[in-house]
């Protein structure tokens, strides 16, 4: 039973459109199917919002600003 609450919560948060025909396969009830949709859906945000701000960061770190061209000299 875990495997098939963890199973839906997995696709929810990827695809929610997923995540519901595997509930009712599973045969689960549509209120567990609703809030492990929701759930999956709260963890998918998560980690597109704070994990990807930190990835974010790190590329950062190793890409090289363009300079303005007014501000170069020479042409360079």
């Amino acid at each position: 039973m875990i495997y098939k609450i963890l199973t839906v919560i997995g696709l929810a948060t990827f695809e929610i459109y997923a995540a519901i025909p595997a509930g009712f396969a599973f045969k689960l009830h549509p209120i567990e199917i609703f809030s492990y949709s929701v759930l999956g859906g709260l963890i998918g945000v998560f980690v597109a919002a704070y994990l990807g701000d930190i990835i974010r960061k790190w590329v950062s770190k190793f890409r090289k600003t363009k300079i303005d061209r007014k501000y170069r000299k020479n042409g360079l």
